[in-house]
C-alpha cells in the first residue's frame, strides 16, 4: 500500500523521544482501499446492504480489511490512512529539524528526479548537542553586607 513520493504531503517523519529513530510513514491512496479501482479502474458500487456480489471484488476487499486491521491502520481527522513505511536507526542522536547541505533549516524534505521517471527524496540532519549545565555552583564570601539582600546574615 505504500504511497506515492512526489507528492510532499504524503510522506511524514516522526521522531523518537530519544531522537534516534526517525520513522517515515506514508499516506495510503484512497484508491488502493477501493476493491473497485484496483480491479476495474472505477469506482464499482456495492450490491446490496451485505456488500459486492461479484467474488473477486468480496476477496480484494476482504484482503484490504485484513491489511488495514493487522497494520493497526485508523483514519486521521482528513479521512487518511497513513502506514509506517520504513523505521531510520540513527547512530546519534539528532535534532528535529530537516536541513539542506548548506545546513540551513527547510521545512521540508526536497526531491529529485531523473528523465527515467524516478523521484527520491532526501534532507540532511545534524548532531543534537545537548548543553551541559555545570552540576556545582560555588558561592563566595561576601565581604561587604547589603542592607536590601535577602541572602546576607542580618543581625536581628
Amino acid at each position: 500500500m505504500e504511497g506515492d513520493i512526489k507528492d510532499k504531503c504524503s510522506n511524514v517523519f516522526d521522531w523518537s523521544e530519544d531522537k534516534r529513530v526517525l520513522t517515515r510513514k506514508v499516506r495510503v491512496p484512497k484508491e488502493r482501499l477501493d476493491a473497485g479501482w484496483l480491479l476495474y479502474g472505477k469506482d464499482v458500487p456495492k450490491d446490496n446492504v451485505f456488500g459486492h456480489s461479484d467474488a473477486h471484488l468480496m476477496v480484494v476487499e476482504t484482503e484490504i480489511t485484513k491489511r488495514l486491521e493487522v497494520c493497526g491502520l485508523c483514519p486521521d481527522k482528513n479521512g487518511d490512512y497513513w502506514e509506517e513505511c520504513e523505521e531510520i536507526q540513527l547512530p546519534f542522536p539528532c535534532n528535529y529539524q530537516l536541513y539542506n547541505k548548506r545546513g540551513a533549516k527547510i521545512s521540508t524534505y526536497m526531491i529529485g528526479t531523473n528523465e527515467n521517471g524516478f523521484s527520491w527524496g532526501y534532507f540532511w540532519l545534524k548532531y543534537f548537542e545537548k548543553v551541559e549545565r555545570p552540576r556545582r555552583i560555588s558561592g563566595q564570601r561576601v565581604k561587604h553586607a547589603v542592607a536590601d539582600s535577602i541572602y546576607t546574615i542580618k543581625p536581628v
